[in-house]
């Protein structure tokens, strides 16, 4: 706490007791703690900040934002934080309250804000193959409860299956089907047991799901090449893993003339309770070409995962071969 009035006045201190520059931040809490008077300062190692609380009412001093502490405004909490150095900061401090009364001097300071053990989010993920993920190292901050991403201060990523998806960085990216789990390290003051905040390493992991299928068969036959009867084939989709759940109301299907004497009738529908979905292809078939087909068509699965909350595409060129 800090105390101003005609009898009593706070200095509040800090120093950078680390080998570079640092950022610190002292936040001066007013009003039952719903405004603060926030100061921001460069220091260079050894560099110290004093902070005259009494002056900075008095003479209306304006903070970094501009702001000035109300006349009247005579107690309240402070925070201190070093910006540059999020989980360990290289930050000292100190605070004086004299009582101008009877000459006496108290001295403080405050407790540590420690963070809670981390979470590697999005947990779990899961996403199709080839694209890039920022992944948040997520922790509650213990003092104001605020969420923390601590990414870019972790290190030692890693993937229990690079063949599935990588993660160097905080960057998770994906490669093909199938499943891993990612981790990154990072050593921070925790939260408990509070208010002595120990040096604790954390290394959350995250469960890493890579959905991806294929569109078959690439060969079907036509039970007739006369151009005068519908002929009817079947395709279905092969998804790997199998925890990979489609939508079956947002997934849709459908097919598109390639090469020959293909007619193709309407627009194939997916179908999703025999299993893999599935859907049929309905055209006309010839007259039957040299090489004894009757022609190339392609179809189309469009499947949406709920768990990628995405899409993904995937077809195959078909050959209809004649009788």
């Amino acid at each position: 706490m800090w105390h101003v009035d005609a009898t009593h006045n706070t200095f509040i201190t800090t120093g950078n007791a680390g080998p570079e520059s640092t950022t610190a931040e002292v936040s001066l809490f007013y009003n039952g703690g719903k405004n603060k008077y926030r100061l921001e300062r460069k220091l260079s190692p050894g560099q110290q900040l004093w902070l005259d609380v009494g002056q900075v009412i008095h003479d209306q001093l304006a903070d970094s934002d501009g702001q000035t502490l109300p006349s009247d405004t005579m107690s309240g909490s402070y925070e201190l934080r070093d910006l540059d150095h999020q989980t360990v900061g290289q930050l000292y401090e100190g605070k004086l309250i004299i009582d101008k009364t009877y000459g006496h001097a108290s001295y403080g300071c405050g407790t540590c804000c420690g963070y809670s053990v981390p979470t590697l989010l999005p947990d779990p993920f899961a996403g199709p193959p080839g694209i890039d993920n920022t992944d948040v190292m997520q922790s509650t901050e213990q003092c104001g409860g605020e969420l923390v991403d601590l990414a870019d201060d972790a290190y030692n990523w890693q993937s229990t299956n690079t063949s599935v998806a990588t993660l160097p960085t905080k960057v998770l990216h994906t490669v093909a089907n199938g499943s891993a789990t990612g981790s990154g390290e990072v050593y921070v003051q925790a939260d408990k047991p509070a208010p002595r905040c120990p040096m604790a390493y954390y290394t959350p992991q995250q469960p890493v799901t890579v959905c991806d299928f294929t569109v078959g068969p690439s060969t079907v036959y036509a039970q007739n090449c006369t151009g005068q009867s519908q002929n009817n084939n079947n395709f279905s989709a092969t998804i790997t893993p199998s925890s990979c759940l489609p939508d079956s109301v947002k997934s849709k299907c459908g097919a598109s003339w390639v090469s020959g004497n293909i007619d193709l009738v309407g627009s194939p529908t997916c179908v999703f309770n025999l299993g893999p979905p599935s859907a049929t292809v309905t055209y006309f078939a010839g007259p039957k070409l040299p090489n004894g087909s009757a022609g190339t068509f392609d179809v189309t699965f469009d499947l949406y995962f709920d768990s990628l909350k995405a899409d993904i595409a995937r077809y195959v060129t078909a050959t209809s071969e004649c009788p």
